[in-house]
């Protein structure tokens, strides 16, 4: 994974610390960017290409599903897990339609590798 750049974004300061070392203990080398809400997650993206995101449904300022929208938009191809709490019947169709993977709170290290497992899957399909 060390070619992949990860958005980070969620209001939680923990939640992104944890998410965070999941993925530099499995990835040493992938690049991470951290936002607290989606304002935040597209000022830092600049001009980077994303290969894996993981967005928390509930932000201020811009949430999680919108955040979404603008960033598949933007990257098509990007592999993207939606950090939720909530009932996933209100916002599945959503969700399914920007082609988001559930990633449910709390959060836990074997959840985390199983999304970055996909995500590497897809990248290598993709690739051939």
């Amino acid at each position: 994974m060390s070619t992949h750049t990860v958005l980070i974004a969620d209001d939680s300061q923990i939640s992104r610390m944890l998410i965070g070392a999941i993925i530099r203990r499995a990835y040493p080398d992938a690049r991470i960017i951290e936002a607290e809400d989606g304002v935040d997650a597209l000022n830092k993206i600049g001009n980077d290409t994303l290969t894996v995101a993981t967005v928390d449904l509930h932000m201020p300022e811009m949430g999680g599903l919108d955040l979404a929208q603008r960033l598949r938009a933007r990257f098509p191809k990007l592999k993207m897990g939606l950090l939720t709490a909530d009932a996933l019947e209100t916002i599945g169709p959503v969700a399914a339609d920007l082609d988001l993977i559930f990633i449910t709170k709390p959060i836990n290290e074997a959840q985390m590798l199983s999304f970055l497992g996909e995500a590497d899957a897809a990248r290598t399909l993709q690739m051939i």
